[in-house]
């Protein structure tokens, strides 16, 4: 998975594979439902899917990750665990 900022800091972005041809709103609808804060912003069927996450900490984003890969891959024994650091740009 690739975690990103998008528009402001408070508000993180991952995409992930995505192998089904159904949209991920189906697909995740009870994962939706637990994270309010999340939504689905992009996917190409069969290919990616990008789930923006809006005033989440890092904590509750490696929840979400981890239940977005035990959802969407049945990955229900990798432990996600997360931090962040802040860098400057170039």
């Amino acid at each position: 998975m690739l975690v990103y900022p998008i528009r402001d800091a408070r508000t993180l972005c991952f995409d992930f594979m995505y192998n089904y041809q159904e949209p991920p709103e189906k697909t995740l609808s009870v994962l939706l439902g637990k994270y309010p804060e999340c939504t689905v912003i992009d996917w190409s069927a069969g290919r990616l899917a990008c789930i923006e996450a809006e005033s989440v900490d890092v904590e509750t984003l490696a929840e979400i990750i981890q239940d977005v890969a035990a959802a969407v891959w049945g990955d229900h024994s990798s432990v996600i665990d997360a931090s962040y650091e802040e860098m400057s740009r170039a």
